[in-house]
């Protein structure tokens, strides 16, 4: 459920901020739509690669406040940002990719603190569902 942010993220990025200056035969609607499935393929696969793992350390290491969960999706999700946008770079060689990274955040800082935002809210609803806080019940 938690990952469900993602593909809304998507679509708003899609939808307001980047827009292709050649779709080809693709309408904006379905532009729309493409990154919204791109969202939710992403979203998933960093909850099960890096969401679920840092919920398990977040329980055993005891810090299972909400504050806990906002600040480690929300910092997992500028680790996960940061590594895909360098790695789509990585075709320039390493320094290359690096250096456009650099030059994002420094030039562009809404962009990973969007992402991060997300991660955050991610974070939050996962911690809502899964309220690590509570002591499991006992059914009789």
């Amino acid at each position: 459920m938690a990952p469900l942010w993602a593909p809304f993220a998507g679509a708003i990025i899609a939808a307001f901020f980047w827009h292709p200056s050649d779709l080809g035969n693709v309408d904006p609607g379905t532009w729309i739509l493409m990154a919204a499935m791109f969202g939710a393929l992403y979203g998933y696969a960093a909850i099960l690669a890096v969401g679920l793992p840092a919920h398990i350390l977040l329980k055993r290491w005891g810090h299972r406040s909400v504050w806990a969960y906002l600040t480690t999706f929300f910092v997992c999700e500028l680790i996960i940002w940061a590594a895909v946008y360098t790695a789509s770079y990585a075709s320039n060689g390493p320094g290359v990719a690096l250096s456009i990274l650099a030059g994002t955040i420094v030039d562009h800082p809404g962009r990973p603190i969007f992402f991060g935002l997300v991660g955050a809210v991610v974070g939050v609803t996962f911690w809502m569902i899964a309220r690590p806080d509570r002591k499991p019940s006992s059914i009789s």
